[in-house]
Formats: C-alpha cells, structure tokens, sequence
C-alpha cells in the first residue's frame, strides 16, 4: 500500500499536466447603453415608458448572453441620477435640471440584477454641453453659468479645462458620489482626453502657464493632467 501510494505521489509530480483545474474565470460580455442625446436610452420622458424601456433592454441582455450593461450616468455636465454637483440631464426629463419621479439609476441596478447582470456607470469626465446655445449653457442651473473658470469652447461645445486641479477634483466628487450611494459594478470613463481639434483647439496656455510648473512640454503636461484624474 505503500509502495502504490508512493508511486501515485511520483505520477503526479512528474507529469502536472494531468491535473486539470477548472477555469472559474467568466467571459465578460457587455454592452453600452447611450444616453446622450437619447441615442439609446430614453425614448420617452414618462416614467412608466423609461422603466419598461429599462426592463426589455435588460431582458435582451439576458437572451443574448449579455453580463454587463454600462449605463451612461453623465453624458455630459449633467446626471441620470440624485448627485449634489450635478443639475438632471435633459435627456431624462426633457428640462435640463428638473428632477425625475424615481431614480432611475436605482431602477436600473435593482433590475439588472435581477437578471444576473453588472451595471456599471459610465461617465464623459470633461464634456459640459454638446452644443454652445442650449438650457445646459443658458440654464442658471448650467455649469458653465456655476463654473466659468473651469470651462473652455472647443468644438462648438463646451468642456472642462483638464489641467485645472480643482477640474479633477470636482469630477472626482460626481464619480464618487455614485460609488458610495449606488451599489453599482464598476466605473467607466469615455472620451477621456482633451476634447479638441485641428479646427478648434482648447485654449490652455494660460492653464499650463499657471499649473504647469516642472514641464517643459505642454502634451506631456496635458497627459499627465489625464493620468492625475
């Protein structure tokens, strides 16, 4: 018995590959769902509409295999959900800063799981407006009415100055708020760069002149004010 328990002993040392462990590790199979300009979500400003739209797109990612949907919270310098720095998105309610009747972020997450799936919030960190003339720029509600330090034109839109400190700090803020008030997957940010163009630059040189000290070049002070954040 001995002799048969040592021999099985040496099998397994010499030839490891016999031992098969199982993979625990699942596919993560996701989806984004756009909320900016209601390119997906919603179609409607009705509640009861917004929670069956909710329902089917999360019953459709349950068909087809889907495990993540990421949600986007902040299209813009506005919220889809309760946030003490962020004024509601018009593509919520149709009426940029008017709070909704349920908390839709809520509703989202309570559903997905339900479903077996992860939410995660998805947030466009500099993006203010997606146009210069709108009730997100005109609204005194608006941040470029609250922040008009923080906010540069580029692109006939208006978006944060990335390489303001307290820029960072605020979007920091608006991420953390959801983090800590909603049992959410994870974090996602989209359009994380310097929103700009050949045609239509942000204008930052006096930014770099007054925070960009120990730099020499001003891209590498633009990357690294994206890794800080």
């Amino acid at each position: 018995m001995k002799k048969l328990l040592l021999f099985i002993i040496a099998i397994l040392v010499l030839t490891p590959n016999l031992i098969v462990f199982g993979d625990t590790r699942e596919e993560f199979r996701g989806v984004w769902v756009s909320t900016v300009l209601n390119l997906d979500f919603p179609k409607s400003f009705d509640e009861k509409a917004q929670k069956e739209e909710i329902i089917k797109i999360l019953d459709t990612c349950r068909d087809l295999n889907i495990n993540a949907v990421f949600f986007q919270v902040k299209p813009a310098g506005d919220a889809f959900y309760k946030s003490k720095y962020l004024p509601y998105s018009e593509y919520l309610t149709g009426e940029f800063g008017k709070e909704p009747s349920y908390d839709v972020l809520a509703f989202f997450i309570e559903e997905a799981k339900k479903r077996g799936i992860e939410l995660h919030a998805w947030f466009n960190p500099y993006r203010v407006s997606m146009n210069t003339t709108g009730e997100s720029v005109t609204s005194g509600k608006s941040l470029v009415k609250k922040y008009p330090q923080w906010v540069k034109i580029a692109n006939n839109r208006y978006v944060f100055d990335p390489g303001i400190p307290e820029v960072r700090e605020f979007i920091i803020n608006c991420v953390m708020e959801v983090v800590e008030n909603y049992d959410i997957a994870g974090v996602h940010f989209d359009d994380y760069f310097y929103y700009e163009s050949d045609s239509s630059k942000l204008d930052d040189d006096e930014t770099f002149k007054k925070y960009g000290g120990g730099f020499e070049n001003k891209d590498d002070w633009r990357r690294n004010n994206t890794y800080l954040l």
